[in-house]
């Protein structure tokens, strides 16, 4: 959007979502279809791995045969979270032309080497624990029991990284660590992960435990202190879905250089993992 001048939009708000409430019951669509098409030449789609296929639908119908498209993702992401794989399926059978990149430029050395391996469905252990090094080297694979990662991770943040570096770097645990999970229920799932940290957090913070939550699948509630992502776009508060931020009090202000904001956190969650 910068180097070209133009707005981005997600593809929800490029269509136009119109609601509507009948019979009680809150409905969508899109203004934008066959019939109010796209008037642009061009439409350059980013993440498609994360498009489902109801919604690469509603993008094509409000898309006219004068209009070309270029869509661009990484193929090997996890699918959408709704129906179908568009790119993946869009790379492997293709009806139109297809471009896949091979090289890797933004990696180098063993952090490339092993995340192509990983692609082949190789991935070889390297250690057991982290090595006593102060410098933490790009890549390690440590067998761990799923019962036992919440407690691994939390001694590897409480003991391990914060006396670490990479590079001539030190390492934040608050801001520069991020956990990736492919699930949010279970052992090894974003919330379980992030109501251990949440709980090393409070205690680093002299605060007492979070309130255990009611069921296993619920995920934790944001206190003074944490920091906490927004997973909602809101264009009022010119926030968007993946923005982090930092609980700063409950109620009232905070003596704080950054951009405040009071609101309710119905749509923030911990970010850790």
């Amino acid at each position: 959007a910068e180097v070209c001048a133009r707005e981005a939009k997600t593809i929800h708000r490029l269509l136009e979502p119109v609601s509507s409430n009948k019979d009680g019951k809150l409905t969508f669509r899109f203004n934008r279809h066959e019939g109010n098409q796209l008037e642009y030449d061009l439409v350059i789609v980013d993440e498609v791995s994360m498009v489902d296929t109801p919604l690469m639908a509603s993008l094509f119908r409000a898309i006219g045969p004068k209009t070309s498209v270029v869509l661009v993702g990484d193929h090997n992401q996890l699918p959408p979270v709704g129906p179908g794989a568009v790119l993946r399926d869009l790379v492997f059978d293709p009806v139109c032309p297809v471009t896949v990149l091979t090289e890797v430029v933004r990696q180098a050395g063993e952090l490339e080497r092993n995340t192509s391996a990983i692609l082949d469905g190789v991935a070889l252990q390297t250690a057991s624990r982290v090595s006593n090094n102060v410098e933490l080297h790009p890549w390690y694979v440590i067998p761990v029991q799923n019962d036992q990662l919440p407690a691994f991770l939390v001694q590897a943040m409480r003991d391990l990284i914060p006396h670490r570096t990479i590079g001539e770097c030190g390492i934040d645990p608050l801001w520069d660590i991020q956990i990736l999970t492919p699930q949010h229920n279970g052992e090894t799932g974003t919330k379980a992960l992030n109501r251990a940290l949440q709980e090393l957090r409070q205690q680093q913070l002299g605060n007492p435990p979070p309130p255990a939550p009611k069921k296993p699948t619920d995920a934790s509630r944001p206190l003074v202190g944490d920091k906490v992502i927004w997973t909602k776009n809101d264009y009022d508060l010119d926030l968007m879905n993946g923005t982090i931020g930092l609980v700063l009090a409950k109620r009232g202000s905070a003596e704080t250089p950054y951009r405040q904001l009071s609101t309710a956190c119905e749509h923030c969650d911990p970010p850790w993992a």
